[in-house]
């Protein structure tokens, strides 16, 4: 039922059993009775009995209290707890999501965590376009002390996108690093594209 749930919030405009089949490998006539059970308690509606089906009111409201609850950083901060792990480096996620006149960033690092919400021009505006771009859309910045991996979360819309940024400090930034943590930061950043609307 999860998969047919996730794959139904995917789709605001409709969808169907074939569809939703495809997407998660749920056999068709297993995806078409779950459907009609999130019809039946309000996580999907249908405007029509042979419509698509839209995420319901129930589905809607679940969202708009989590998104309140716990936001857009609990989403990103196992994600970047993991990347952080994996580089042992220190990883920021930098969104806008908050606000036009606020954003977030998460910086973890092994010696600490710290979520910030910072008033005026978005970190990700300061960052956007810079550095050499790499084939998997990943920037790098060489600092004087640092080398910067940036990667843009929204490929197709990166003037909206949230960033991830990996700082790895000169001395241990070797070509064989930078090509590692291009990759992992490549993948955590397709990981939450798919997790964040």
């Amino acid at each position: 039922m999860t998969l047919v749930l996730e794959e139904l919030s995917k789709h605001p405009a409709g969808t169907g059993p074939r569809e939703i089949a495809r997407a998660t490998g749920v056999d068709r006539s297993a995806a078409s009775r779950v459907l009609s059970a999130l019809r039946d308690t309000g996580f999907a509606s249908q405007e029509t009995e042979f419509g698509p089906y839209v995420p319901g009111v129930r589905l809607k409201a679940l969202a708009m209290r989590l998104r309140a609850h716990d936001g857009t950083g609990s989403v990103a901060r196992p994600i970047v707890q993991r990347l952080r792990d994996d580089v042992d480096e220190t990883v920021s996620f930098i969104t806008s999501r908050i606000g036009d006149e606020q954003h977030l960033i998460v910086a973890e690092s092994s010696r600490r965590i710290r979520f910030s919400v910072v008033e005026g021009t978005s970190a990700t505006e300061d960052l956007r376009g810079a550095g050499e771009l790499r084939g998997d859309h990943v920037s790098v910045i060489d600092d004087l002390d640092s080398v910067r991996l940036i990667a843009p979360i929204g490929v197709g819309h990166p003037e909206l996108s949230d960033l991830l940024m990996v700082v790895i400090p000169h001395a241990r930034a070797t070509e064989q690093s930078v090509r590692d943590v291009s990759h992992a930061i490549h993948a955590a950043a397709r990981e939450l594209r798919g997790l964040l609307p």
